[in-house]
């Protein structure tokens, strides 16, 4: 169990510090078998300062036992909430839709990332001037962020890299492509 070792600045006269006391408190009452057999509590039960301690410990820790044995009431309407508030998240992710003669098809989020990632890559095969993206999707339209290779001229390989990007998503988008950012971010060893 993690517990705030705050205590831990406070040390009783055998040397033992409090915050130690409180987390064998807190093992016996998660019923961690080993809490028992530790040094610690070996050292404990021949200690008076430590056994008087540990008692005002564990009177302090009951309140915490009792609430943690509890039952936790759950709201009627805990499910359609969390399924209302998925369905809004959802209706602000950022689409593509593509309009044709034959009707239309929204593209999603994590679709358009994965494309645009995918041609970054392609770009980065045949030109080894940028490394692997990051991409984010939002109403502005899409930000690559990339590593340039040490080397080249970071302003060309850019802009190089948005053209190519523009490109493909005209291709695949037409009118309907979102606007492409390229940002470089870091320099990658030659």
């Amino acid at each position: 169990m993690n517990l705030d070792r705050s205590g831990d600045d406070q040390v009783l006269a055998c040397g033992t510090p409090v915050g130690s006391l409180l987390a064998l408190v807190a093992d016996r009452a998660a019923r961690r078998p080993d809490a028992d057999s530790s040094t610690l509590a070996r050292h404990v039960s021949g200690c008076a300062g430590c056994q008087r301690r540990l008692r005002e410990l564990a009177s302090g820790w009951e309140p915490v036992r009792r609430e943690a044995a509890g039952e936790v009431a759950v709201p009627p309407n805990l499910v359609e909430e969390a399924l209302r508030g998925l369905a809004t998240v959802r209706q602000r992710e950022t689409s593509v839709e593509v309009v044709e003669a034959g009707g239309s098809i929204r593209v999603s989020r994590g679709a358009l990332v994965l494309l645009v990632r995918q041609e970054v890559a392609d770009f980065a095969a045949g030109t080894s001037t940028v490394g692997r993206p990051t991409v984010r999707v939002s109403a502005d339209g899409v930000t690559v962020e990339v590593a340039a290779r040490y080397g080249v001229r970071v302003p060309l390989a850019a802009d190089a890299l948005r053209r190519h990007l523009v490109a493909s998503l005209d291709e695949h988008f037409g009118t309907a492509a979102p606007a492409v950012r390229v940002l470089v971010t870091d320099v990658l060893e030659p």
